[in-house]
């Protein structure tokens, strides 16, 4: 934008001083023969008072009980005179334009009116032979605008009463308007073939004063009447911030001045140059509570407007709808050079400083404010000789603020803050060659910040702004939807995105995105950070498009009583669509493709300067397609695919109980800022010795469910298929802290799933197959970390290396299983037919003993209690008991037992299914071969004596949940993508 600015920036010293120079040139002369009376003759005019009246009367319906406004145009004086050759002033005082009801006088100003007290305007012609020169300048003082919160629906009135005889005297003088287009232009009579050379534009407008008047209490209808017609009713508050008394609730805004400079050139060459400038003054106000009326005063009129409109007209449409302002094939070829020509641009919109505050007083001392330093907006012409000329803009925000702050406080409740944003729109012709519109957009570090010590502030500002009784006000009942409302989402933004559009290309970049909030002492300050986010999106056809997203890390950090980190690394997103391009083919669902995936995650969380949970995943992929078979009914297929690397995660026994600690510290956090906001309330309610002064009519609507989505809920109508393959997992559980010297530990490598849903001769058929590569559980001793660390100051990298290089302990080792089970059922039916194999490639070795056994137990056993502390009751009792010798001696020592005193054995409760299973083949479960006994009753020594049951636990534990997931899954691709 460099040198578009330079351009613009010798435009800003261009004034009227200059003119005379501007008109003086050797080159131009009068000429005598034109009939240009206006600036060669010296004269003076003043009108006194005029007054233009333009009368509704009846000719378009009203609203019932509305009254009808003229509009009414008047002057206190006009004053044209030329005080030199070549040089005109027009002086107009008091401009008056308003509404006036038909009880009022026309003389006396009206609530909707608009009054200039003063504009002048400038003139300077010179001409010669070949061209003509203007100049103008126009300065007006403020202008003072009064306005009702109706007056959308007296100006409506008048704009179609206006309409209405522009008509008719169409209609009427049709003929005469054919045989006055076909004569000549009297404008190229006036030019006489004469170019414009050259036109400068000087304007300075003060600004205006807008007063924004409500309802009066006289003006409000009936309740009633107003619940009938749908409308809101009028509100006053909780604590009368909306409260409107005789005189109703009123407002003022000041807008900022505004100055424009234009520049015209024509040399005669053939290229024109056109030059411009809007400048925007700096400007501040204040909105206080009682606006809220009348903006919902204001939106109910745009309803009652839009709701006239939308009524069908069978009028004759009027001759401006159809008329052509230019070629419309050099619209059709997209052609810049058809607006304007050969004609070079370089326009600028320049706002400065604005500043704009919702305040809450006198009600509560909180205020919101938002700010902008400037906003530079420009729009200029390419050329090249490749690609020919278009258009380009260019646009830059700075310095953009809000927060909510207590006006008694040091400290913001909240605030937002944007240092820069860059937004730049050309034809991706002179980029990529393709013709499009490429659209770039970079946003410079944002940053984030919430106080939730003082969150109090917000519920009090957002109480007495958009209370609950404005949220819940009754609204219209809508009709029932038509069946092109309920089109699907994706289906009805490819019909807009696709008529007739330019191929487009979108992309955004994001510095960075830094988030802060302080929870206080209780928790301590935590940081939400995103680095270098961009967004990528395309569409190179009226069927296809794509988006991709990227981000270099995402970091989640704390510090203080809750502290900790996720660090997320390298994500990429990218999202395909395709429409189908058959136009019988509509009502199918459009193909899609997903992939997600990102490099490391690294997680460590602590809570009272402890930590309590570590997580390191390697890599992460995943992606998503649908795939569209026309040859069946159920043709749609959902494919997904999910790869995991390393993943390894570390917690201790008491991990429970910190991390139901941490959530209850919210949970006391939330309530000690919900009783703060309730005692700034009751202050506020004491001060002002009020109470609710208004009754808000309860609607209550039920919606009775619908059965038909109930029955389809126990059906599904999509084929779904997901894969998941995970290289290595690694869980440890510690004692009590990362540095102790025994580890808990689960290893499984080489994992893999696959489930496949569909229906097929009207029975749900379920494939579900798991692979192990080995399975080991060890209680293994790890080597202290050298020097001992603090149990806050345990880092990540220490924990993983202490695990990886722990040995020895092996409790239970499995080789490699493949386990298969298919399941039929009718929806609705607890009738389920199976068929199950599972295989063990190899022996399993068990290994424990009375000290190992012992050890688990006790861990669990400070689990369980740490755990019963934070609840403050009792746990139930686990599904997994594991029982010694000694236990059942100690419990019935009178018995008489031959038990043996090294027995341990393991039950597991399963609970009652409510399906009957029929197996289809015999299943295949094969009875593991255990190569070391060890001291105990392994619990494999349930799956040996209870084979026949292993079918039932995996279809309820494993296969009602995948489809459980499957029908929501189902229902969202209905939902969103729509049904083949």
């Amino acid at each position: 934008m460099t040198s578009e600015v330079k351009g613009l920036q010798k435009l800003r010293r261009v004034t009227l001083a200059d003119v005379g120079t501007h008109m003086s040139s050797n080159s131009l002369r009068n000429d005598e023969d034109e009939p240009m009376a206006l600036f060669s003759a010296m004269y003076s005019l003043e009108m006194v008072d005029p007054r233009m009246i333009w009368r509704v009367g009846d000719s378009v319906p009203l609203s019932p009980g509305r009254e009808a406004e003229d509009l009414v145009l008047s002057f206190k004086r006009i004053e044209l005179k030329t005080r030199k050759e070549n040089a005109a002033r027009l002086l107009i005082l008091d401009f008056q334009l308003q509404m006036v009801p038909t009880s009022q006088l026309p003389t006396d100003r009206s609530l909707n009116s608009a009054l200039l007290p003063e504009v002048v305007f400038n003139v300077a012609y010179m001409s010669n032979s070949t061209g003509r020169r203007f100049a103008f300048q126009a300065a007006g003082k403020s202008l003072d605008l009064r306005l009702t919160s109706h007056f959308i629906i007296p100006a409506s009135n008048l704009r179609r009463s206006i309409a209405l005889a522009v008509n008719r005297v169409r209609d009427s003088t049709h003929t005469n308007q054919v045989a006055y287009t076909k004569a000549e232009n009297p404008t190229q009579k006036w030019l006489k073939h004469k170019r414009l050379e050259s036109l400068l534009i000087d304007a300075d407008f003060a600004g205006a004063v807008v007063y924004v008047q409500g309802q009066t209490i006289s003006d409000i209808q009936p309740l009633n009447l107003q619940l009938l017609h749908g409308r809101r009713i009028p509100q006053q508050g909780r604590y009368g911030q909306f409260t409107q008394d005789d005189a109703g609730s009123s407002t003022t805004l000041r807008a900022p001045g505004v100055a424009i400079k234009v520049q015209y050139k024509d040399p005669g060459t053939g290229k024109t140059s056109l030059n411009a400038e809007v400048k925007v003054d700096a400007s501040s106000n204040t909105l206080y509570p009682s606006v809220v009326p009348i903006v919902l005063q204001i939106s109910s009129s745009v309803k009652e407007v839009v709701g006239e409109s939308d009524a069908p007209d069978h009028r004759t449409q009027s001759p401006l709808s159809t008329s052509k302002l230019m070629d419309d094939e050099k619209l059709r070829a997209r052609d810049p050079t058809a607006i304007f020509q050969n004609c070079t641009l370089n326009l600028g919109l320049r706002i400065c400083k604005q500043d704009f505050s919702l305040s809450c007083h006198p009600i509560a001392r909180v205020a919101a404010i938002a700010q902008i330093e400037s906003i530079y907006i420009t729009v200029n012409t390419v050329q090249s000789s490749d690609h020919g000329q278009s258009f380009a803009l260019s646009g830059s925000f700075t310095g953009f603020k809000t927060s909510v702050q207590h006006v008694y406080s040091r400290e913001s409740t909240g605030g937002f803050e944007v240092r820069a944003v860059t937004v730049s729109l050309m034809n991706s012709k002179h980029i990529g060659g393709a013709n499009g519109i490429s659209v770039i957009t970079q946003i410079s570090p944002m940053k984030v910040f919430v106080n939730a010590k003082q969150l109090q502030d917000f519920l009090l500002f957002r109480e007495i702004w958009l209370p609950r009784d404005i949220q819940k006000a009754p609204a219209p009942s809508d009709p029932s939807p038509s069946s092109e409302s309920q089109a699907y989402i994706v289906q009805r933004y490819q019909q807009i995105s696709s008529a007739g559009a330019f191929p487009w290309n979108a992309t955004l970049s994001i510095a960075e995105l830094d988030f802060r909030i302080d929870f206080g002492q209780s928790l301590g300050k935590s940081g939400f950070t995103v680095s270098n986010l961009w967004a990528s999106s395309k569409k190179s056809s009226d069927w296809e498009q794509d988006l991709c997203v990227g981000l270099d890390h995402v970091i989640l950090d704390s510090t203080g009583r809750m502290s900790g980190f996720v660090n997320v690394q390298g994500i990429q997103v990218r999202t395909t669509i395709r429409w189908p391009i058959v136009e019988e083919a509509r009502s199918q669902a459009p193909l899609i493709q997903a992939s997600v995936s990102f490099e490391s995650v690294r997680i460590k969380a602590a809570f009272e300067y402890q930590a309590f949970a570590m997580a390191d995943m390697a890599w992460f992929r995943f992606l998503m397609y649908n795939v569209r078979d026309g040859r069946t009914a159920h043709s749609d297929r959902l494919v997904g695919v999910v790869e995991i690397g390393n993943l390894r995660a570390f917690c201790t026994a008491m991990s429970a109980a910190q991390g139901l600690g941490l959530y209850q510290a919210f949970e006391r956090l939330i309530q000690e800022k919900k009783v703060a906001y309730q005692a700034s309330l009751n202050d506020m309610e004491k001060h002002l010795r009020r109470r609710s002064t208004t009754q808000i009519p309860k609607v209550s609507s039920t919606q009775e469910p619908n059965d038909v989505e109930k029955e389809a809920k126990g059906t599904l109508r999509l084929q779904t298929k997901v894969m998941v393959s995970i290289g290595a997992v690694d869980v440890g559980v510690f004692p009590s802290t990362f540095v102790d010297n025994q580890l808990f530990r689960l290893q499984a490598l080489d994992a893999s799933a696959q489930f496949a849903v569909a229906v097929e001769k009207s029975r749900l058929h379920s494939v579900l197959e798991l692979s192990l590569g080995q399975l080991q559980v060890a209680l293994s001793g790890v080597v202290k970390p050298e020097p001992r660390k603090s149990l806050g100051d345990v880092s990540l990298e220490d924990v993983v290396a202490s695990a990886i290089n722990s040995r020895g302990g092996t409790i239970l080792k499995v080789p490699k299983v493949v386990a298969q089970m298919q399941t039929w059922q009718v929806p609705g039916s607890n009738d389920i037919d199976f068929i199950f194999q599972s295989s063990f490639q190899g022996k399993v070795d068990v290994g424990w003993n009375y000290s190992r056994i012992g050890f688990l137990r006790n861990m669990w056993n400070n689990h369980i209690r740490a755990l019963a502390a934070r609840l403050g009751k009792p746990l139930p009792q686990s599904a997994l008991q594991i029982t010694t010798a000694l236990d059942e001696n100690s419990e019935g020592s009178g018995s008489g037992t031959t038990e043996r005193k090294d027995k341990i054995t393991a039950v597991v409760n399963v609970p009652q299914s409510k399906y009957n299973y029929t197996a289809l083949e015999p299943p295949v479960i094969e009875t593991p071969q255990l190569r070391d006994m060890g001291e105990a009753t392994p619990p494999l020594e349930w799956i040996g004596l209870h084979r026949e049951r292993l079918p039932n636990v995996t279809h309820q534990i494993v296969i009602i949940s995948l489809l459980e997931l499957a029908r929501e899954v189902d229902d969202a691709y209905s939902r969103i993508l729509g049904s083949s």
